[in-house]
């Protein structure tokens, strides 16, 4: 659940309008590769519900609902089917990476192997 506050600004500032929380219930597959995360994301509802009945009307919020839900699901799937890349140093290989999603968090696990032809530049010495 989020919170939305709705202002509008004139020549002599900003004044609060409404309030309206947003509740969203998604799925998400993901996919890693040892450079980027792509996925696809599935939005199955998106609910605005007025806090501010007398100005945001709860049909017309239910209506952007459905609406916006297409947009953001269409927008968030081209992000992630372009791929979020992992930034990691050239001198790491990634093996099997796998992450781990929690409480607004993500967890990357993985094995590395190091980069030797990149050790050998820096160092110039050959690794056994």
């Amino acid at each position: 659940m989020g919170l939305i506050e709705v202002s509008s600004m004139d020549n002599v500032g900003e004044t609060p309008v409404g309030s309206m929380e947003i509740h969203i219930d998604a799925s998400m597959k993901m996919k890693m590769t040892s450079r980027a995360v792509r996925g696809r994301v599935n939005l199955e509802t998106i609910r605005l519900i007025s806090r501010t009945p007398q100005v945001l009307i709860q049909d017309e919020l239910d209506d952007a609902g459905f609406l916006s839900r297409e947009i953001l699901q269409r927008m968030v799937n081209d992000i992630l089917k372009q791929g979020i890349p992992i930034p990691v140093h050239p001198l790491f290989k990634l093996q099997k990476p796998k992450l781990k999603l929690g409480e607004r968090s993500m967890l990357l696990e993985t094995n590395f192997e190091l980069n030797q032809n990149l050790i050998r530049q820096l160092t110039a010495e050959i690794l056994i």
